[in-house]
């Protein structure tokens, strides 16, 4: 049977919901004050497309900016900005 766009979208959504708990999970693990930033490693499986649809989330329940970064040598970091 053949997979249609919504079905794609649905694992995506399925995806960045994993997504969100993972770092969820990690951000409970530090502290912040106001003007500070939290560096979170992400898994190796975390791309570009699925920071978009998390980004949104974050800046939705207060964050002032979500920054994605992707290197060879130090992997995918999540910027939390408060």
């Amino acid at each position: 049977m053949a997979i249609s766009p919504t079905e794609l979208e649905k694992f995506l959504d399925k995806e960045v919901d994993d997504f969100e708990k993972y770092f969820d999970d990690e951000l409970k693990k530090k502290t912040l004050y106001r003007g500070e930033s939290i560096y979170i490693s992400g898994p190796s499986n975390f791309y570009l497309k699925h920071f978009n649809a998390l980004k949104k989330r974050y800046l939705a329940v207060g964050w002032s900016d979500v920054t994605f970064s992707d290197s060879q040598r130090d992997g995918t970091t999540l910027t939390f900005k408060y």
